[in-house]
């Protein structure tokens, strides 16, 4: 059954070639290519592969960057392989220079980043938020309010406060206040109106949100 489809499909290709060959529109081989595709059904199949590049520029603005294909597959370096769909905004990874990125290509699309081994930056833009992750830093929207609080720092800054001012309320309600007087008799006489407010030390957990962390 496989040997009688076979030879059936070869017949087929032999007779389109033969009647390209004969009529008066023949011009080149090229008329049996498409012949050979046509019948076989891949005329309009995309042929997608995979070639492994190194990066050598990028184009942060048109979202773009230049990269030379590895292991000899290509002599000619691919000079507009995208990193996004689109120059738009959404999830846009800015690969380093010299670093491994693998590239998908296709008959029909413009050639794109899909894999990358190392990045310099990473962009996530949702509306009017951002998320920017550089080496070293991760930003929020502009970063125009400062870092993030170190909670465990902040805590022990908060308790130390707390700590002097209740100790200044014990030493006020204590104290004895003395008449040192020039002439005549003095006597010595306690606050009459006592501070019964004390401040209860700060709990981290009070101030802290555990969905969000951060580290140096």
């Amino acid at each position: 059954m496989v040997a009688k489809c076979l030879y059936t499909y070869l017949f087929r290709i032999h007779h389109s070639v033969l009647a390209y060959h004969n009529s008066p529109f023949f011009m080149s081989s090229r008329h049996i290519i498409d012949a050979i595709q046509h019948i076989s059904g891949v005329k309009h199949a995309d042929a997608v592969s995979y070639l492994p590049c190194t990066v050598k520029s990028v184009n942060e603005a048109a979202r773009t960057c230049v990269c030379l294909p590895q292991g000899g597959y290509m002599q000619a370096p691919i000079s507009d392989a995208l990193l996004m769909a689109s120059v738009d905004d959404g999830i846009f990874y800015i690969p380093s220079l010299d670093s491994t990125v693998l590239v998908l290509l296709s008959k029909f699309a413009q050639p794109c980043v899909v894999m990358f081994s190392c990045l310099t930056k990473i962009l996530y833009t949702v509306g009017g938020s951002q998320l920017k992750v550089i080496d070293g830093t991760i930003q929020l929207n502009d970063g125009s309010l400062g870092g993030l609080a170190k909670i465990a720092a902040l805590t022990q800054k908060l308790n130390n406060l707390e700590n002097l001012l209740n100790g200044l309320i014990a030493k006020y309600n204590a104290h004895t206040h003395i008449l040192a007087l020039t002439t005549g008799t003095g006597t010595a006489a306690p606050t009459i109106t006592n501070e019964t407010n004390t401040i209860l030390p700060t709990q981290q957990s009070e101030i802290e949100n555990t969905t969000v962390t951060h580290g140096v």
